[in-house]
C-alpha cells in the first residue's frame, strides 16, 4: 500500500508538471520565460527521479518491507491546500490585469504594482527555502533525525523546531494579507508569496525521497536500530518520536486549514476592484 501511495503521488506530480510545461509552451511573454522553463524542467526531472527511486527501494528491501518515502499524508494535503490558491491565480493572471503564467506574473496588486514571483530579492528566495524545509518531513529523513540513537534529545527538538518553520510563512502570510488587504485579498501578494513557498516544497518533496541515494544507510533501513546496527538509546523509548509524529500531523493540519481559508478569501474577493 505504501509503495502504491508513493508512486501514485509522485506520478501525479510528474503528470502535473508535464501539463504545466505544455500549457506554457506557446507563451510569448516578457516576464522571464526562461526562468519558468528552467524551474519547470528541473522540478519535472526531480519528480521523475523520485519515481525511479521508489522502484529502486522496493527492489532493495522488498515489497513487504517497503515503507513510504514521502512525508506524512497530512503534510502533503497541507501543501496542496496552500498551493491551490497560487496555481488558480497564476493560470488566471490576466483577470487581474497585466499577467503571464510564463514569468510567474500574477497581475496587478491593489495598488497597481505588478505582482511578480521570484524577483531578484532576498524575500523571494527566503520563501522558497522555507518551503524546501519539507525535506525534514520526508519519511526516511524524519525517521533518521527523530530516532537516531546518537542524537541528543535537545538536538532532536532543535531540528523539530526548524521543521515547524515549514508552516510558519503560509500562516503568517494569511494573517498579514487578511488584515492589510481584506477586501482585495485575491489581488494581494498572498498567492505570489505562497507560490514561491510552493516551489520550494516542490523541490523539497522529491529531494527528500532522493536523499537516500546520498545516504545509503537510509535506503536499507527497516527500523532505526537496524539502520545503525546499534541498540536504541535507553532514554529513547519511542515516546519522543511519537511526539514528533504528532507535531508533524499538527503542522499538516494547520497548513490545510490555512490553505482552505486562503482559498475561500480569494474567491470571495476575486472580482473586487484591483
Amino acid at each position: 500500500m505504501s509503495f502504491r501511495f508513493d508512486c501514485t503521488v509522485l506520478c501525479c506530480g510528474v503528470v502535473l508538471h508535464v501539463i504545466g510545461l505544455l500549457l506554457t509552451a506557446n507563451c510569448n511573454s516578457a516576464f522571464l520565460p526562461n526562468v519558468t522553463y528552467g524551474l519547470g524542467v528541473s522540478l519535472l526531472l526531480l519528480w521523475a527521479a523520485a519515481v525511479v527511486m521508489c522502484w529502486r527501494v522496493k527492489s532493495t528491501v522488498g515489497a513487504d518491507n517497503y515503507s513510504t518515502l514521502l512525508p506524512h499524508w497530512t503534510i502533503l494535503l497541507g501543501v496542496v491546500a496552500v498551493g491551490s490558491t497560487s496555481v488558480v491565480r497564476l493560470f488566471d493572471a490576466r483577470h487581474f490585469g497585466v499577467g503571464s503564467v510564463c514569468g510567474f506574473a500574477f497581475g496587478e496588486k491593489g495598488n497597481s504594482d505588478i505582482n511578480n514571483a521570484f524577483v531578484p530579492e532576498f524575500n523571494s528566495f527566503g520563501h522558497c527555502i522555507q518551503g524546501a524545509l519539507v525535506i525534514l518531513h520526508a519519511s526516511r529523513v524524519f525517521k533518521a533525525w527523530s530516532s537516531h540513537p546518537k542524537l541528543h534529545i535537545l538536538l532532536k527538538w532543535i531540528i523539530c523546531i526548524v521543521s515547524c518553520a515549514f508552516a510558519i510563512y503560509p500562516t503568517y502570510n494569511l494573517f498579514k494579507r487578511g488584515i492589510k488587504s481584506k477586501s482585495l485579498f485575491a489581488s494581494s501578494s498572498y498567492p505570489q508569496n505562497n507560490f514561491e513557498w510552493l516551489v520550494g516544497a516542490g523541490f523539497g518533496i522529491p529531494f527528500g525521497v532522493l536523499l537516500p541515494i546520498l545516504l545509503p544507510a537510509i535506503v536499507t533501513c527497516k527500523s532505526p536500530s537496524s539502520m545503525y546496527n546499534e541498540e536504541k538509546h535507553p532514554a529513547d523509548d519511542g515516546t519522543t518520536q511519537t511526539r514528533f509524529v504528532n507535531i508533524q500531523k499538527f503542522i499538516g493540519g494547520v497548513l490545510t486549514v490555512v490553505g482552505l481559508v486562503g482559498l475561500i478569501f480569494t474567491f470571495a474577493t476575486y472580482n473586487n476592484s484591483h
